[in-house]
């Protein structure tokens, strides 16, 4: 066995050309962005579901509007109905602007708040958080908003 390798490493020197199977160790580097969404995946996943949290919950519908600023007319719409027996109880949407970094619309406290009270509809609108960078200013605010319409049902 040893033989194999001595020849390995003898025609390697000699042709001056690598082995197939010899690569080259890279260290993957983590950027800022890639990290906070690692972070953030881990606190959902770990998580609670909303029926777990919220036992009288039985269902709850949303419709998101994305906005290029606050007040502004939505750029995009989005409408589901959430599986409240899957659904993490960290309700939070990411922010739809690709510069941003650190912006996400987390309506957890919100939604908790409007089911401790029983509302059965909660309306509301949300400026992002984040900061974008650009090449005239390093970190200006990202400036997109959320409009949000949550209905829910208990039982």
């Amino acid at each position: 066995m040893s033989q194999l390798n001595t020849e390995a490493t003898e025609s390697t020197a000699e042709t001056g050309v690598r082995p197939r199977h010899s690569v080259p160790a890279y260290k993957t580097r983590i950027g800022k962005r890639a990290e906070l969404n690692r972070k953030q995946r881990e606190l959902v996943n770990g998580a609670p579901t909303l029926a777990t949290k919220f036992p009288s919950l039985k269902s709850l519908n949303v419709r998101l509007y994305y906005l290029a600023h606050p007040g502004a007319s939505h750029t995009s719409e989005v409408k589901y109905a959430v599986n409240v027996l899957h659904a993490k109880s960290i309700f939070a949407f990411g922010c739809q602007n690709p510069e941003c970094f650190g912006g996400d619309f987390d309506l957890s406290d919100l939604l908790a708040s409007a089911i401790h009270s029983r509302k059965r509809k909660t309306t509301g609108e949300m400026a992002c958080v984040g900061r974008k960078g650009t090449k005239s200013l390093e970190d200006a605010p990202c400036g997109r908003a959320l409009r949000f319409e949550l209905t829910m049902a208990f039982c």
